[in-house]
């Protein structure tokens, strides 16, 4: 780790969800589609420029700490090659800029995932680049609200939509049950009004803590190797699956958001906002 890693802290930023780079108002909006990395091998290159050597260090770590939790029988189902010069596909391009984040899925292109001040982590950048692999946050699952409460009065002003729900057929499909320990979970201050003000509490009793950056769950290993149709084969997904115009891949959709209105829950009706202006020691 470097750079006084905050457990997360970072990833709570200023685009949708935080830190999923997508536009917010065409995410809201439920069109973003959801597209799998073809074979489940994902090209990258590395930023030397901007990200310090410690990071980058760090970035080859979190990304063989993925391909080997995911492996089947000894075989990777999900592997990250290195960019060369010769290669002319998509691929992730680590760089760092302001914050932690990246976008859903497979894009067409160079696809830039930031590792900003404070997200060096290899927690952290495991976090992002299953945010790449195709993941949302766990707390945006439909089916959020039998596990744990969200304490809209305690969300600071104007962010109470990084607090909205997938609707059906999301990460849930991916995984057996709600992941408390899941490394694409909120913390439990994310976007708090102020420290002693917990914005998520869980409904049972339990010694889980929220928004841990350490490792991937049991859930989190099975929801990809699921998700990419992992055999000792290796993986399912089609060499075609990436650059489509459609989120249906072998068979099956992966949903969207549908709108900035949650589907449960006493929250404030959201009418839109004026982000604040970010900085590193006001949150």
């Amino acid at each position: 780790e470097e750079e006084g890693e905050d457990e997360g802290a970072a990833e709570y930023g200023d685009k949708a969800d935080g830190d999923i780079a997508e536009d917010e108002t065409t995410f809201r909006a439920g069109v973003v589609a959801i597209q799998f990395w073809p074979e489940g091998k994902v090209q990258y290159d590395i930023d030397e420029t901007t990200l310090t050597r410690g990071c980058m260090v760090n970035i080859t770590k979190a990304l063989k700490e993925i391909e080997m939790k995911t492996a089947v029988g000894g075989a990777k189902c999900i592997q990250f090659i290195k960019k060369t010069s010769f290669m002319t596909s998509n691929f992730v391009h680590f760089t760092r800029k302001d914050g932690c984040w990246s976008k859903v899925g497979c894009k067409s292109g160079k696809q830039e995932l930031s590792v900003g001040f404070g997200c060096c982590s290899v927690g952290t950048i495991m976090h992002e680049a299953l945010h790449a692999l195709g993941f949302f946050h766990e707390q945006a699952r439909s089916d959020r609200d039998k596990n744990i409460d969200i304490v809209w009065s305690n969300i600071k002003p104007g962010w109470d939509s990084n607090f909205l729900k997938q609707p059906p057929g999301g990460t849930e499909v991916y995984k057996d049950v709600y992941d408390l320990k899941s490394i694409m979970h909120y913390g439990e201050h994310a976007y708090t009004k102020g420290d002693k003000y917990k914005t998520i509490l869980i409904k049972k009793p339990s010694n889980v803590v929220l928004g841990q950056r350490k490792m991937l769950s049991e859930q989190d290993i099975k929801g990809l190797r699921k998700m990419y149709d992992c055999t000792a084969a290796g993986s399912g997904i089609a060499k075609d699956s990436c650059g489509a115009s459609s989120s249906s891949y072998s068979g099956r959709t992966f949903p969207t958001r549908s709108s900035f209105r949650a589907t449960s829950g006493s929250r404030p009706t959201y009418t839109g906002r004026t982000r604040p202006t970010y900085s590193k020691s006001g949150r």
